[in-house]
């Protein structure tokens, strides 16, 4: 029986280096919105089956969700590193790049509104986003984004707070 969080530590350290070969680690996270430890089987190989086939998720759907943590990662808004978007901003997100970026190929592969709310739904279940505590009609970034996309998050030009926040628990 482990009765430390170091002794813990070291049993995720010993099963992680018996997963590096599958390309897999296990990594724990201490949530920003309600300071709950979570625990997550990871792959690290950032490969198009990875990409597409670990979600189910479609190319438009899951640039959706990408768009929508940009945006939120990015909110100027954000306090210790807890950005929101709000519901209507997200659902019309596509259409505004859309016409920032005049581009074909994103018009083409359109969600329609029904679509984006459902998949909007099914992504706060499967923990990429939350409804931000005490926001009413916000979303803000899940759990499980932090733990399997922490790498892509902190590519983004994050504002410095937010930043800072997020170095110290990812």
């Amino acid at each position: 029986m482990l009765t430390s969080d170091a002794g813990y530590l070291e049993l995720l350290a010993d099963a992680n280096r018996s997963l590096a070969s599958m390309h897999l680690e296990l990594r724990r996270l201490k949530y920003l919105f309600d300071n709950e430890w979570y625990l997550a089987l990871v792959n690290k190989l950032a490969d198009d089956v990875a990409k597409a086939g670990g979600s189910g998720h479609t190319f438009p759907q899951i640039q959706l969700l990408r768009n929508v943590l940009e945006e939120i990662a990015t909110d100027p808004d954000a306090q210790d590193g807890k950005g929101s978007i709000g519901s209507t901003q997200a659902l019309y997100l596509d259409f505004m790049q859309t016409q920032a970026t005049q581009s074909a190929a994103v018009s083409k592969a359109k969600l329609t509104m029904a679509d984006k709310r459902a998949l909007m739904d099914s992504f706060i279940k499967d923990g990429w986003l939350i409804c931000t505590p005490g926001g009413a009609g916000r979303y803000s970034i899940g759990p499980r984004s932090f733990l399997e996309l922490h790498e892509f998050l902190l590519s983004l030009d994050l504002p410095q707070d937010t930043r800072a926040a997020w170095q110290c628990f990812l």
